[in-house]
């Protein structure tokens, strides 16, 4: 019954739908945003940290992509690698107990804002959008 009334409803609306209205994904810019992508608890963890530890920078002209990823590791390891705009800022080996599990995401937040502010001089000096290749 519940596929019968969607049906009905993509009929109804879709001939009224403008062909202009439709959003291409290609079209979608997607700025200012942290992509999680662990595997694992302790990589999930990790980046939630990091995401805890995060504050939007005020008057920040410099639009950015932070990545958190997991990738594997020798034997039984996995490895988190955080990038902001495709550049690395953090590699480290995962480690779920201890000093280092509170201490990475603050070290990765701290690269990655140094290196937004630096974007951001350059930005200002130059007074053009910076695209980072």
């Amino acid at each position: 019954m519940r596929h019968v009334v969607y049906l009905l409803l993509l009929l109804f609306i879709a001939p009224c739908a403008p062909a202009q209205a439709a959003v291409r994904s290609s079209d979608i810019e997607l700025e200012r945003v942290i992509i999680d992508q662990t595997r694992t608890r302790a990589g999930n963890e990790f980046a939630q940290r990091l995401c805890l530890l995060w504050g939007e920078m005020p008057g920040l002209q410099v639009n950015y992509t932070v990545l958190v990823r997991e990738l594997p590791g020798p034997q039984a390891s996995s490895i988190i690698a955080v990038e902001l705009n495709d550049i690395p800022v953090y590699r480290s080996t995962l480690k779920t107990r201890g000093i280092d599990a509170v201490d990475g995401p603050k070290t990765a937040v701290e690269n990655a804002q140094m290196l937004l502010l630096q974007l951001e001089e350059l930005l200002a000096s130059t007074g053009e959008p910076v695209e980072v290749l």
